[in-house]
């Protein structure tokens, strides 16, 4: 069943294509998934409630549009995100209970592995669904033991966003999120400027200087015969090579802990 905030996202957002650039293309390949960890500190029997968590992030999409839309792969062999409003690519959102304490967690110095498994709704290469689709972001909220805390593993396709973007949308969702449990007027929340326009970034830079996803489409598009086979592969089978061609190799799993005054 829909709920009002996904029907509500859905007359916000406006049809639109967004190009890409080499330097996603290069990423395309990869998810940014980050483990985000808040400790009830309070003992609220109403912390952080499930519905307003969820309605918020939603609404939060309404600033991030381009999380809603479909990766395509155009003819040149580079990357857009076609955005529909009548269909709408909405991500993969799910709530669990946890039978871990937050005490437990922090004792493993945050480290994922003390979570059950499957905790994880993506991995770090981007994949499609069993329905043949990319999910540009996968949320999976896990409501600690005794209500001692959430964990959120959030996980947005890295072509989308690099980790600026990732935590301004994770700064931009706690922020609507405090709102909406507070009862606020979400008219009260200042407007956020932001740009899906590859090219803005030139504005940052010395006129001497070519961007960097210029000179990465003519490696990948124009460069040799492996760079433009890579290249044309739709985003679904560029997945499934990389993925096959990791699993040749052994790995190790590793992670960093961000506090929360780093991440301010």
């Amino acid at each position: 069943m829909r709920s009002l905030a996904i029907d509500t996202l859905a007359h916000s957002v406006e049809s639109r294509t967004i190009t890409l650039d080499g330097l996603d293309v290069m990423s395309s390949i990869m998810n940014l998934p980050l483990y985000f960890y808040y400790k009830n500190t309070e003992a609220d029997a109403g912390f952080m409630p499930s519905d307003v968590l969820r309605d918020s992030f939603y609404r939060t999409l309404h600033d991030f549009s381009i999380l809603v839309g479909h990766l395509q792969r155009t003819k040149s062999g580079l990357l857009q995100v076609e955005i529909d409003k009548n269909n709408l690519n909405l991500p993969e959102y799910k709530e669990t209970y946890c039978d871990v304490h937050f005490d437990k967690l922090k004792a493993a110095g945050f480290d994922s592995t003390a979570l059950p498994d499957h905790a994880e709704t993506a991995g770090p290469i981007m994949l499609e669904n069993a329905n043949g689709v990319i999910k540009l972001v996968n949320i999976h909220v896990h409501r600690l033991k005794d209500n001692s805390g959430v964990a959120i593993f959030a996980s947005i396709v890295h072509a989308v966003v690099d980790e600026a973007g990732f935590s301004t949308f994770m700064k931009r969702w706690s922020t609507i999120c405090k709102l909406m449990a507070s009862d606020g007027l979400l008219a009260s929340i200042p407007k956020q400027s932001i740009s899906n326009n590859r090219a803005d970034i030139g504005e940052c830079l010395p006129k001497s200087r070519t961007l960097p996803g210029s000179r990465l489409d003519t490696l990948r598009v124009q460069g040799g015969v492996l760079s433009r086979w890579i290249a044309r592969m739709s985003p679904q089978l560029r997945g499934k090579l990389f993925s096959a061609l990791g699993g040749l190799f052994a790995s190790a799993d590793s992670h960093y802990f961000i506090s929360r005054q780093m991440l301010n």
